[in-house]
């Protein structure tokens, strides 16, 4: 599952002074997170106190108000009900980040994080929440917990997608079972946590193998898009997540393609990469069609208005798919060895 936190500063609008492509940038991209988190398979979650800590730091984001400022800079393609969505909706996201890893409250102290997180002076309640779960991110990574692997969006970039702390550990409130299993927490932690400040960084900070052989049907839809989102970013081409294909996996693509994808290391990120070249348009020359005979001037297999088609992987490995009118397509089979031609009837899903 694709785990993310936001940092509470990131719902802090700009300063009224700050300029028009300042508050778009603001905008554009919580609503990507928003999106983000509407898909089946994706965990975004924020502290339970962000709420109160941006109302501590007079910096709560007001959709009237911003509405207002917005207006005012020029911008006005973003009605009322847009902005309330998000600036009402996050705060509204469960389980919340403490819920989310069930942890309460890390007890610790003399926290060093590299490369070290800017607090924003305006900002000096929020800056310290984002710190604590920050530092709850850590000490999961430290005791190899299961949720660990979880991304934290942060409000501003730090130049690099993994930032390390340590701090002296004194106590933690939690209901974990890993965590109680240890018995005597550890008096000094250190570990690393993903960190990002868009969707294209985290993007760029996905080990696609791993997250393409443990998900799910609904993680890998989100997996595929997320890479087809990277895609298009790596090929210069301006990106809107809801312009993004609907990714159909027909009932036994799952299986298929993670049982093949673990025979050798990197295979899987190769059929990944293969998914969305077909989705993409992208290195034709390595797409054939798959034909009710032997011979090559047999007909193409066509199931309704779809089309069969394979395209290469690896010399033994080949992405199975139909694809129908308007560039719809529906993942089936990855075949391996060579001369497998099987390719399930379509299903729709």
């Amino acid at each position: 599952m694709a785990s993310i936190t936001l940092d509470p500063r990131l719902l802090a609008p700009p300063e009224t002074s700050a300029s028009a492509e300042t508050f778009r940038a603001y905008v554009e991209r919580l609503l990507e997170w928003s999106a983000f988190a509407k898909e089946k398979g994706s965990t975004v979650t924020i502290s339970r106190h962000a709420q109160q800590r941006l109302m501590d730091d007079n910096a709560y984001p007001l959709a009237s108000e911003l509405r207002n400022c917005l207006q005012s800079k020029g911008i006005i393609e973003y009605d009322l009900k847009t902005l309330k969505d998000f600036c009402e909706g996050f705060f509204r996201y469960e389980p919340c980040f403490q819920d989310f890893v069930a942890v309460k409250d890390v007890y610790h102290d003399k926290p060093v994080f590299s490369p070290n997180i800017p607090e924003i002076p305006s900002l000096k309640n929020s800056s310290m929440e984002a710190e604590e779960n920050l530092a709850t991110l850590v000490v999961l990574n430290h005791c190899q917990c299961s949720t660990s692997n979880i991304g934290f969006a942060l409000q501003a970039s730090v130049g690099t997608t993994q930032v390390s702390g340590h701090f002296e550990l004194h106590d933690i409130e939690h209901t974990r079972d890993d965590l109680t299993s240890l018995g005597v927490l550890p008096k000094s932690v250190a570990g690393n946590v993903t960190v990002c400040s868009n969707l294209s960084d985290y993007v760029s900070s996905c080990n696609w193998g791993e997250l393409f052989q443990t998900s799910n049907e609904d993680s890998m839809r989100l997996f595929i898009k997320l890479a087809i989102f990277g895609s298009r970013i790596s090929r210069g081409i301006d990106v809107d997540w809801m312009d993004l294909p609907r990714i159909r996996i027909g009932a036994e693509f799952l299986s298929r393609a993670q049982g093949v994808g673990q025979l050798k290391s990197g295979l899987a990120s190769n059929i990944l990469e293969a998914i969305v070249d077909a989705y993409e348009g992208i290195n034709e020359k390595l797409t054939h069609p798959i034909r009710t005979g032997a011979g090559g001037g047999a007909p193409q297999k066509t199931s309704g208005t779809f089309g069969a088609w394979r395209r290469d992987v690896a010399s033994d490995v080949h992405l199975h798919y139909w694809k129908g009118a308007g560039g719809i397509i529906e993942l089936s089979w990855i075949s391996h060895p060579h001369d497998d031609f099987h390719i399930p009837q379509p299903s729709g899903r």
